[in-house]
């Protein structure tokens, strides 16, 4: 239950509470979940404190939508291409997987689109969870089924409800979006129930009270649907171009529609015109929307028929709000938080960016943001409980890789069904999609956030050391699901790594979020990388001037030719 939700319910109680009381009982109500997350045999989820929700919140509904590289654009064109494309006989339903790592802005692009496209937004994410944007109040509808022809039927009705609430709907699309997004959705919402108990008492004049049923009837249902579509059109093409995608049917955080003993996904339909659906999440595994052709039930009787489209994933917003303003000029700016923090993931940026309402103040300190990121590269859980857990369990390769492959650099097999499960769950970026879905290319990128996060889990020597993520390194190594590299390419990676650790834990513990990010001497390198003798050796041979040249790492890479000057500033 987030912040607003939880004031409703209180004030209902506690009429005269005012702003600071409600505050104060909300960080009581996190330490009471957090007491039952303990209990629970499963792993402890991260969860945001008051602090970082309304930070989150902030980031998500307040900013604009940057899109320096036409991000929103190429994905309208993905999803007008593949309309045009649309053929019954060949296709399973006009629905596009959108495939990406957390934290990168998946949802925000939706509600962007929103702007341009009559879209119905529904986040299906689990009840309880603090996440944004929040369940949407219709979601029971369309998560809970007895059987698969109560699912069909759910997502029948809730299409031709939704046109039909459309067709007489009288605003724009910003309105029509704000009117089931915002924190007054749920009358929109009871009137989308009302008609879907409507086309219910629809299908059963045609089908009866049979629990199967043939093509006929089967034909008649989907000219339910196209009778909507057609009388909405009407509407629409009064103002709207007259091509490209009219209505798109979002469903975000959709894993749960995999998940449960009917194992129910969106039906397949036919609106003969130009509706199209969009299936997101960012916990969930690309094969959950887009399997590979192999294991893709509908290719088993004919390898022609019922294909799916290919799943989209170029979402390009590294780096979204460093700028001219906000690029450090100095050496001192480069190891300050507030600057390198505008680096790498949208979120970072995002809530470090995120003002307080009231007071206009800044909401999250960066070393709160960072305690975000750690959480982020377990697989969004509490990080003291996973480690506890880890005392007795082993860290597993999915771990050890998400945690090491911001600053080592990895090589994930393609074909792996690692990559897959490290976008799904551990922030790895999805570059590539094979047509059969079979092979997934990713990576981590530079992100100075999450290198700085990777550095504090590796060097809780207290606690679980580097040691034991190496040994797990080790095993996917042996079983072929990550690369070498050039004969000792990894080990020369993870020895530069370990170097750069100990010269910055013995430059001196921070409080602030930029403890392995700072910069550093050449000589404070190299005294931590060579033993005494070797140092001593090469002194001699180095001048005064490189000894005392800044150098500063978030990960160490091959490369294949002699950058220049200025190229070696801007990595610096």
């Amino acid at each position: 239950m987030d912040l607003l939700d939880f004031a409703d319910d209180y004030q209902q109680t506690h009429p005269n509470a005012n702003k600071d009381e409600i505050r104060a009982a909300y960080q009581e109500y996190l330490k009471e979940q957090q007491v039952v997350s303990r209990t629970s045999s499963k792993s402890k989820q991260f969860i945001f404190d008051v602090d970082g929700s309304t930070a989150t919140k902030a980031a998500f509904y307040e900013q604009t939508y940057i899109d320096r590289h036409g991000v929103l654009q190429t994905f309208l064109d993905h999803i007008n291409d593949s309309l045009n494309k649309w053929d019954t006989v060949k296709y399973h339903s006009p629905l596009v997987a959108l495939v990406q790592a957390s934290t990168i802005g998946k949802s925000k692009m939706l509600w962007a689109a929103a702007e341009r496209v009559y879209t119905v937004y529904v986040c299906l994410r689990n009840k309880g969870s603090s996440g944004i944007p929040p369940r949407s109040t219709i979601s029971d509808k369309l998560c809970t089924f007895v059987d698969d022809q109560t699912a069909l039927f759910t997502y029948v009705t809730f299409i031709c409800s939704t046109m039909r609430h459309l067709t007489s709907f009288k605003s724009n699309k910003t309105d029509w979006f704000k009117a089931h997004t915002s924190n007054n959705q749920l009358e929109f919402w009871k009137v989308i129930e009302e008609g879907m108990k409507n086309c219910m008492d629809d299908i059963r004049n045609i089908i009866g009270n049979r629990k199967d049923y043939g093509e006929v009837e089967w034909h008649s249902i989907k000219q339910l649907v196209k009778t909507c579509w057609d009388s909405l059109k009407e509407t629409l093409n009064s103002d709207e171009p007259e091509s490209g995608i009219q209505l798109l049917f979002v469903f975000d955080e959709a894993k749960i529609l995999t998940e449960g003993e009917t194992n129910s996904t969106l039906p397949t339909y036919e609106s003969g015109g130009r509706a199209f659906a969009i299936v997101t999440d960012t916990a969930s595994k690309i094969s959950n929307f887009a399997p590979s052709a192999r294991r893709d039930p509908s290719w088993r009787v004919q390898k022609n028929r019922l294909a799916l489209y290919p799943p989209f994933y170029y979402i390009a917003t590294l780096d979204t709000f460093m700028t001219q303003e906000t690029e450090p000029k100095t050496l001192k700016q480069v190891a300050l938080p507030q600057y390198f923090f505008h680096y790498g993931r949208p979120l970072w940026g995002g809530l470090l960016k995120a003002t307080d309402a009231y007071t206009s103040k800044q909401v999250l300190r960066p070393e709160k943001i960072l305690e975000i990121a750690k959480s982020k590269l377990i697989g969004g859980l509490d990080l003291e409980d996973w480690i506890t857990k880890k005392y007795n369990e082993k860290i597993t390769i999915s771990e050890s890789v998400a945690v090491l492959g911001p600053r080592l650099c990895i090589d994930v097999v393609p074909q792996t069904e690692l990559a897959a499960d490290l976008v799904a769950s551990y922030m790895s970026l999805c570059y590539y999609i094979s047509d059969t879905r079979e092979s997934v290319m990713i990576d981590y990128p530079s992100d100075p956030v999450l290198a700085e996060a990777s550095a504090r889990i590796t060097n809780n020597t207290n606690k679980i050391g580097l040691v034991h993520y190496v040994h797990a390194l080790i095993g996917a190594l042996r079983e072929g699901s990550v690369e070498g590299g050039y004969r000792g390419e990894l080990v020369a990676r993870l020895i530069l790594t370990m170097a750069w650790d100990k010269a910055c834990v013995e430059h001196g513990y921070t409080k602030e979020a930029n403890m392995f990010s700072r910069p550093m001497t050449l000589q404070q390198y190299f005294q931590a990388l060579f033993s005494s003798t070797v140092w001593q050796a090469l002194q001699d041979k180095l001048s005064s001037e490189l000894q005392t040249a800044r150098i500063r790492f978030t990960h160490f890479i091959r490369v294949t030719y002699t950058p220049s000057p200025k190229q070696l500033l801007e990595f610096f």
